[in-house]
């Protein structure tokens, strides 16, 4: 690790000759759950206690350093993650020869007509139950690197007028993949979108997205639009259609909408998805809803928060779950401390692997520096 710091350092001292700016930043994620339990009111040998260090999405922490190189017209971008070593996220080379047009070649995400974020971050399946409703759930970002797509590509960034958008994600694969044997399956596979901003309006979007994370196959088409006239106010809503075959009575219709709204001391956030088009009954997926909320209050010395998450699964029996969180959050120069109680509860759960409730202390470190 030492070693890796020195050359780091090395690089920015040489780097300050050649390039016209170098840059680092880094952003990273640690619980720490003293105590965690779990009853099962239908099996007494599966009630018990433990401890944990991990985050809200993964079993360990993430932390992670993200530096770059920008020429002129060309740089480099790299994110590198320490918990998992190696490559997390972004990695990639950039030209842009205007203003109207960018290339990036490698492992990259462009955010830019992503869906917002409105999940606190206990509001997940570890902690309340919460699950699906996340940025992607409303309007994908372009991406040949995340969690469900590991390719890398190549992603052309067009902006030929203000406030219009239009990207494409050409998920390639290495050398030597399969998508190699068929070249139509790698732009079947590709992501193509488009975007427009109306001023004082809101942001209006549509697109299609080879592979996607949505879990209603792959070739899926979205529409977003979000809504940001009201001062305080953004709301967020999308819908979308998965084409890919073979999915008699499963869930093929996604609709999500976000919501976030903000005064100088209270806030409110709140999201509600809906998995539609299946037929359980028929053997394939029961159509399923997912709600979570978040009030909050912003006082001088901390903010004091409660989550409360609720889904079904509509026709199925003992399928819903409920969740809660309250916690406290401090925010500093560089960084948060967030700690709280959470419950996540199922009653009557089918799955003999799953316990009724969870009760979990977690106490929470981010470090963002950018």
């Amino acid at each position: 690790m030492k070693k890796f710091f020195i050359a780091l350092l090395t690089l920015a001292l040489v780097a300050g000759n050649v390039f016209a700016e170098f840059s680092v930043g880094a952003w990273g994620r640690a619980t720490f759950v003293p105590f965690r339990t779990g009853i099962d009111g239908n099996d007494d040998s599966k009630n018990g206690s433990s401890a944990a260090t991990e985050v809200g999405w993964g079993n360990v922490p993430n932390f992670a350093v993200q530096f770059s190189l920008s020429g002129e017209k060309i740089g480099f971008i790299s994110n590198f993650d320490f918990a998992v070593p190696g490559r997390d996220g972004n990695l990639y080379t950039w030209w842009k020869p205007s203003d109207i047009f960018k290339l990036d070649i490698g492992w990259v995400r462009w955010d830019v007509l992503r869906g917002i974020s409105v999940l606190e971050s206990f509001q997940n399946g570890k902690y309340t139950g919460t699950a699906g409703i996340h940025e992607d759930f409303i309007f994908h970002r372009f991406a040949t690197a995340d969690w469900w797509s590991t390719n890398p590509g190549a992603i052309l960034e067009i902006t030929p007028i203000p406030n219009l958008y239009i990207g494409a994600a050409i998920n390639t694969g290495p050398y030597g993949t399969s998508f190699d044997d068929n070249l139509s399956d790698v732009y079947k596979n590709s992501q193509y979108a488009a975007g427009y901003n109306i001023d004082g309006i809101g942001l209006i979007r549509v697109g299609y997205f080879g592979i996607n994370s949505q879990g209603i196959g792959n070739q899926l088409i979205q529409g977003a639009f979000k809504v940001t006239a009201i001062e305080g106010l953004t709301i967020d809503v999308g819908v979308g259609y998965g084409l890919e075959d073979n999915r008699d009575n499963l869930n093929n219709l996604t609709v999500g909408l976000a919501a976030a709204f903000k005064t100088d001391l209270f806030g409110i956030n709140g999201a509600v998805g809906a998995y539609l088009g299946g037929d359980g009954d028929a053997g394939g997926q029961y159509p399923k809803i997912e709600l979570a909320l978040n009030p909050y209050v912003s006082l001088a010395f901390a903010t004091i928060g409660l989550g409360a998450d609720f889904g079904l699964e509509l026709g199925k029996d003992d399928s819903s779950h409920i969740g809660f969180d309250l916690y406290i959050q401090k925010g500093f120069g560089g960084g948060q401390i967030k700690a709280g109680v959470t419950a996540a509860i199922q009653p009557g759960s089918p799955d003999p692997a799953k316990q009724n409730v969870v009760i979990a202390i977690p106490i929470e470190l981010t470090y963002s520096v950018w």
